[in-house]
């Protein structure tokens, strides 16, 4: 199988679609051209191999809650190996659904009530953790 959607030049239009990116600056106050840059959006099409694998989910027609195979940690753990040369083991790793959760998770893991904690700026005005 290859990959179909390498075509990072043709401009899609994602307005009119609910996009938090396009379409909502005005309900926010903003003037309705502003592009907001804070929004991890991407403006390009997804892998095909990622449209695939959704459309054999979707044809299936159940959605309930499901869980990781095996294989998805070896993925994880294949590309922290060849990214950083880490070898990393299975019980290791925990998903989350998001990384606000598992900063807000970390927080907690590894602080007391009342104690201080640092971490890297961000513009996302959500992140808030408090002990």
């Amino acid at each position: 199988m290859a990959e179909k959607n390498l075509d990072f030049d043709t401009v899609i239009d994602r307005t009119h679609t609910n996009s938090l990116k396009y379409d909502f600056a005005v309900q926010r106050g903003k003037p309705k051209d502003v592009l907001p840059l804070w929004v991890a959006d991407m403006d390009f099409q997804v892998s095909s191999y990622i449209q695939e694998a959704l459309a054999g989910s979707v044809a299936h027609g159940i959605f309930g809650y499901s869980e990781a195979a095996g294989s998805y940690f070896e993925a994880v753990a294949g590309w922290m190996g060849r990214h950083y040369g880490w070898n990393v083991e299975e019980p290791w790793l925990v998903k989350t659904p998001g990384i606000v959760f598992a900063l807000a998770q970390a927080v907690r893991a590894f602080t007391e009530p009342g104690d201080k904690a640092a971490g890297p700026s961000s513009s996302r005005s959500t992140i808030r953790f408090r002990r």
